[in-house]
């Protein structure tokens, strides 16, 4: 019986311990929009927690689609994609990255 309890607690502590040291690799997110209205309504805040809530992953990526019926000097653009790469040891980086590339965003749905 002894025996029995000791090659459970070792089974035990060997799959706490190997836990602690599992990292995921990737987490991404990505997001289309079709308008100006649409990026607005993009609460970057929420997105910013979600990414926070990822403390398990190692690299995060935001990707972000535009669809355009715009002309931009003699030219139609028609979709627009934009990807943001991180890693969680920099996500404060990551998180600017994001705002900006919203930003970009705004500035050609505004031309």
């Amino acid at each position: 019986m002894k025996k029995l309890l000791v090659l459970l607690m070792l089974c035990f502590y060997i799959s706490v311990t190997a836990q602690d040291k599992v990292r995921l690799q990737n987490f991404s997110m990505a997001v289309n929009v079709e308008s100006l209205e649409e990026l607005e309504a993009l609460d970057m805040d929420e997105i910013a927690s979600i990414f926070k809530d990822m403390k398990d992953y190692e690299d995060v990526s935001f990707e972000l689609s535009c669809e355009f019926d715009q002309d931009i000097e003699n030219g139609t653009l028609n979709l627009t994609n934009f990807k943001v790469k991180g890693t969680m040891d920099d996500m404060d980086t990551f998180l600017d990255r994001l705002k900006k590339c919203k930003n970009v965003i705004r500035k050609l749905y505004k031309l």
